[in-house]
Parts: structure tokens; sequence; C-alpha cells
């Protein structure tokens, strides 16, 4: 049975060794490219850099060359540029939010605990209200992507259909009712593993946020330990850098 085990890890060896030492996309270098631009150092910058990287794979193509050579040209061909559609330009906005407010790793720690509580506080009162609810994130969360910048958008289970949807908002955070019907869609999504819609679980789902964005950034090769002062974040591999919504044709 040793030898089995063993002999299974050495297989397994050589693809994690392959994860780990995988080089950094272009989208990576570039984003590592803007921090600098901007002064800041990577260290301390590790989620911001790989929000950077995602938006940047999500402009469907490259940035000129001479757009790197200062700040003061990125910001102008960054404002000045013009997509092609409502999809392609809230990645630039993205892009420009996050660099004109840039946000540290402890600061992420301390956005996901802002959220978390603001999520745990609109779902009790809606509990008190009608027990046994399900509730669904979508939104940037739901990709997988997370700042000290984002908010949270979540669904829940209303009992009719109202017009105009119900709203309720508190610490950044949205949450919009939905009827049987309509919210019977967001869940078969959600159940389906629909990319942009997550599920939370039905006890305490406020715990889940938290959970969640760890799982992602571990996936995209980021490790995060809190040391009682703040999230401290490190890069362990660079993943595979796709847009998120497959290109129109």
């Amino acid at each position: 049975m040793v030898r089995l085990l063993l002999c299974c890890l050495l297989l397994l060896l050589p693809a994690v060794v392959r994860a780990e030492s995988k080089e950094a996309s272009p989208c990576d270098q570039h984003a590592a490219r803007l921090l600098q631009l901007y002064g800041l150092d990577q260290q301390h910058h590790w989620i911001l850099c790989e929000n950077l990287a995602a938006y940047l794979a999500n402009l469907r193509q490259p940035v000129p060359e001479a757009a790197w050579a200062d700040r003061a040209t990125w910001e102008r061909w960054l404002t000045s540029e013009h997509p092609p559609d409502r999809e392609q330009e809230r990645w630039y906005d993205k892009l420009n939010r996050d660099l004109r407010e840039p946000y540290d790793d402890v600061q992420v720690g301390q956005r996901v605990e802002l959220v978390s509580r603001g999520l745990r506080e609109l779902i009790e009162e809606l509990e008190r209200e009608q027990m046994g609810r399900r509730y669904v994130l979508y939104g940037g969360i739901a990709h997988g992507r997370f700042g000290a910048n984002s908010d949270l958008d979540f669904q829940f289970s209303d009992k009719e259909e109202l017009k105009p949807t119900r709203t309720l908002h508190r610490e950044a955070v949205t949450g919009y009712g939905r009827g049987p019907i309509e919210f019977d869609r967001t869940l078969e999504q959600a159940q389906g593993g629909h990319r942009g819609f997550l599920l939370l679980p039905a006890t305490q789902p406020w715990e889940a946020v938290g959970d969640s964005v760890r799982r992602f950034f571990t996936h995209q090769g980021l490790t995060i330990d809190d040391n009682g002062d703040g999230w401290v974040v490190q890069r362990a591999f660079y993943p595979d850098r796709s847009p998120e919504i497959p290109a129109r044709r």
C-alpha cells in the first residue's frame, strides 16, 4: 500500500511542479507593469494585480506599447479608448476605478468582512419575515473577482412577483427580491454550475462569502493567510487567462 501511494505521488508531482512554475501570462505581466506605473509594490498588492490581469484579459485586445510610457500616457489611453459595446466598456471602467482607488491585500480582507456582515444583517432581516428562503450571489464575486472596491449583489426568493422588484441595501451589499418563477430560473442556473451565479448554503450563508473568495483566489494561484493583522497574500503559480464571456460572433 505504501509503495502504491508513493507511485501515485510521483505521478502527480510533475503536474504540481508545472503548475507552480508556469510563467506569467501577458496579462499578468501587464498588470505588474501597472503596479509599477502607480508606484505600488507587488508584495502587498497581489489581489489588486490579479484583478487587473482579469480586467486586461477581458479587453480582448492588447494595450498599445506606446500607452505604457508613463502613468499620464496610460491614463490618457484608458479614458480616450472607445470600446465597441457596453460589455467591453465596463472593463475599462473597472481598470480606471481600481487604479484611481488602489487597495492592498489587507484592505481586501477587510472588505470581505464588511460585505459578509452586511449580508448577514439583510438575511437575518429577511428570515424574520419569511424563513427558508434561498440566496444566490451574482456578479463579480460569482466570477471570482473581488477587491476592496467591490460590492456584493445577491438575489433572494420572494413570495410573489413584485413590480418594481424589492431592493434591500446594507454595508455595500444589495439584495434583489425575485418572485417564484423568476427566482426558479436563477436557482436553476446556480445549481447547474453557471459561472455567473453562486448558490449560498441554507445554513449561515454569509459565511460562504469569505470561503468563496479564498477558494477562487487559491484556484488562481494565490495563497491567503491571516496573521492577525490582516491578509498576507503570496503567489504560488500563474493561471491561464481567458475572458469571462466568450466573444460574440
